[in-house]
């Protein structure tokens, strides 16, 4: 299975199927699709196959109900239930087979399958609950059923595969256990809860064992949410507050960057999916505001996906998480929009970025006078958009989100000074070097001016071939200069 997902939200879809194009940890962009919702306010994506087919739920109309949904050739299908209200699909295998839970009419929560259009009860005979969280290839399911225990409320992690329901073995100290991810070897990751010390720890089953190994040493506590083909392991850990985690095949824990360089601020920071390729998607809150976050690999710096977008679109949302990625690193995520505040599921398109954006500014004339205009003209390569930016002595000539060429006559202001214009053009989170025009501004009438040049005080050498000319005499009442002239005129 290539992808995961956060194992308590609902979530709703995205989907698009799209060639591999080339990605590195230095260039990243993307194109943004709303999966849009199955006619409430909110979705949420979560799982998505090697085809690009998203899985997730979604609140119905009038937000009277929250369903699975299927979202594959720009189609969101209501996936139903078992009877009851409600429904939630979390993972989808390259077959199209979906696994998820779903509401009896009893309100009971069931683990299910979807597949060639039916419902399956996979716990037909649960009286306490049940979850479905992951599936790989082989159709092999594991999530939690309800415990016979009234005293766990935790449940146990199970797998269910080829018609056979297994409770994942324990070691003595665990006390509930949940099985988020498995792989197509059969390897699952999860979760067991201590309650000695209230607190979950993360875990792997190998095949080999069928015995729980913890993931932490020294009392630390985390969740594993995704395990890929090389056994390379995803999740969240808490030391002490909760960071995304990753740990190699060999379960040697990896310490994933932050977009802030610091630790998170609360609980909702945790990597939640990892592909083939070692590509890893979650959430990050160490600025402050919760992102959705890619590493392009574990050793990686984190990228928030906000940034790969084109400028024109990250405008218009503030994409919160990043749940699950498939082997062509197309992105699951989960945002908010901002005219409406409705939350959606998105789909995230990786783009080949064509090279360095290049950026090239120019300013004319390049001396004015106060009050005087300027045309600033732009033009780039390589380039979604443009922003301006600058120094003088008003603050800057100009500023903002640009096309990626144009042209724009500028006001000089009411000081004279240096106005240094720059502009920056860029391709998802790839800037071009930063262009820069200067523009002198001069006093009104001083030499050299836009406005023509000339006026100021007339020197003693300018007086002298004045009078020599015979403009200076006795008759002469007074006498008017011309701001703008080189020469007197005389008055009576």
């Amino acid at each position: 299975m290539v992808s995961r997902r956060h194992p308590f939200a609902l979530l709703a879809l995205f989907v698009c199927a799209v060639c591999p194009v080339d990605r590195t940890a230095a260039q990243q962009a993307f194109e943004l699709t709303d999966l849009g919702t199955l006619g409430g306010t909110t979705s949420t994506g979560v799982g998505i196959n090697a085809a690009g087919q998203v899985v997730g739920s979604s609140t119905t109309a009038g937000d009277a109900a929250t369903h699975a949904f299927l979202y594959k050739s720009g189609v969101m299908t209501d996936l139903g239930t078992l009877g009851g209200a409600t429904s939630e699909a979390r993972a989808i295998n390259d077959a199209g087979t979906i696994v998820g839970t779903a509401s009896t009419a009893a309100n009971a929560g069931h683990a299910v399958l979807w597949a060639n259009g039916s419902i399956m009860d996979l716990d037909p005979n649960g009286t306490t609950g049940s979850n479905g969280f992951d599936i790989n290839n082989s159709g092999q399911v594991v999530g939690v059923t309800g415990s016979a225990d009234p005293n766990n409320t935790y449940g146990v992690a199970t797998l269910w595969s080829g018609g056979t329901v297994t409770t994942l073995m324990l070691d003595p100290d665990g006390s509930g256990s949940q099985a988020y991810g498995i792989n197509d070897s059969g390897e699952i990751v999860g979760s067991v809860y201590y309650w000695a010390v209230m607190h979950d720890g993360a875990v792997v089953w190998p095949t080999s064992t069928g015995i729980d190994t913890p993931l932490f040493d020294g009392g630390y506590g985390g969740k594993a949410f995704a395990i890929n083909s090389s056994n390379a392991i995803v999740g969240q850990g808490e030391f002490p507050s909760y960071e995304p985690t990753a740990w190699s095949s060999g379960g040697t824990l990896i310490g994933l960057s932050s977009l802030a360089g610091g630790e998170s601020t609360s609980n909702e920071s945790a990597a939640y999916g990892i592909n083939a390729s070692g590509e890893i998607v979650g959430t990050d809150d160490s600025t402050g505001t919760i992102r959705a976050t890619l590493w392009p690999s574990s050793s990686a710096q984190a990228v928030d996906l906000n940034t790969t977008l084109r400028p024109s679109v990250a405008s218009t949302v503030m994409l919160t998480d990043a749940f699950g990625i498939n082997v062509n690193g197309l992105v699951v995520a989960f945002g908010i929009l901002k005219a409406t505040g409705d939350s959606h599921a998105f789909l995230l398109t990786p783009v080949a970025i064509p090279g360095t954006p290049t950026a090239t500014l120019s300013a004319s004339p390049s001396t004015v006078t106060i009050g005087q205009s300027y045309t600033l003209s732009w033009s780039s390569t390589n380039a979604w958009a443009c922003m301006a930016g600058g120094s003088g002595p008003d603050g800057a000539p100009w500023s903002g989100l640009l096309a990626t060429s144009g042209s724009q006559v500028i006001a000089a202001g009411a000081s004279a000074g240096q106005l240094t214009a720059t502009l920056s053009c860029s391709f998802g989170n790839q800037q071009s070097p930063l262009a820069r025009s200067v523009v002198s501004v001069t006093p009104a009438g001083s030499a050299g001016g836009g406005g023509g040049g000339g006026g100021g005080t007339l020197d003693w050498m300018t007086l002298t071939v004045l009078a020599a000319m015979g403009v200076f005499n006795h008759a002469v009442r007074r006498r008017r200069w011309d701001d703008t002239l080189a020469s007197p005129v005389v008055a009576d």
